[in-house]
């Protein structure tokens, strides 16, 4: 966690996103560093034949929505307008919105920023193709376990004991059981209070 803080205070500094007064910078935060670490905390409990890059793996996570951010900062107005129709219109994809009003989507954003700011390659790919279970890329695993992740931090699946037995790219890519996965998510469940004191503070900066 203290890792996390770190980082975290960092990118949270390079952004600005009280023009956009709907975007609520605490629950952005507890979903980034959520994702980064069920992210890591799966990759540790892999076998050896699934091997991922714990490190990278986090970092992914929780720059996943980083593109987001961008968009908050360089079109608060517009984005606000992103926020305000994806509540509206619920079956819209928030991506298509930001297509639409904006001309170019977070993941893009989120891809292009990392390029800029020559993270890994890896990172760069899992932010462009996150949960993309025919990525052919070499990185594949790390694409499908990120974007799993943000799935269910998303909606709410971390409590919901039916998801991890529900078939998925996931149990496949990272060859773990479904009373494995449900013990990394009890194991989360129980840092969630400590994630949120952290995103209340980061969403002060």
């Amino acid at each position: 966690m203290v890792k996390s803080l770190a980082f975290s205070i960092a990118v949270s500094g390079v952004f600005e996103s009280s023009g956009c007064r709907s975007f609520d910078s605490k629950t952005y935060w507890s979903q980034s560093l959520s994702i980064a670490m069920l992210s890591r905390q799966i990759s540790l409990a892999v076998d050896s034949e699934h091997r991922l890059n714990s490190d990278g793996v986090y970092l992914a996570g929780l720059l996943f929505d980083m593109g987001v951010l961008v968009l908050v900062h360089e079109f608060p107005e517009e984005y606000a307008r992103v926020l305000l129709l994806s509540k509206q219109q619920l079956s819209q994809d928030r991506l298509h919105l930001e297509m639409e009003l904006i001309g170019i989507d977070h993941r893009q954003a989120g891809a292009w920023l990392t390029h800029r700011w020559h993270l890994p390659e890896m990172i760069v790919q899992v932010i462009a193709q996150a949960g993309d279970g025919d990525s052919i890329s070499a990185h594949k695993k790390e694409i499908i376990l990120v974007g799993s992740m943000a799935e269910w931090v998303r909606r709410g699946l971390v409590r919901d004991t039916e998801s991890a037995e529900r078939p998925s790219a996931l149990k496949d890519c990272c060859g773990l059981s479904v009373e494995k996965l449900e013990t990394i998510k009890a194991r989360f469940v129980s840092k969630e209070e400590e994630i949120r004191v952290i995103a209340k503070l980061l969403a002060k900066k």
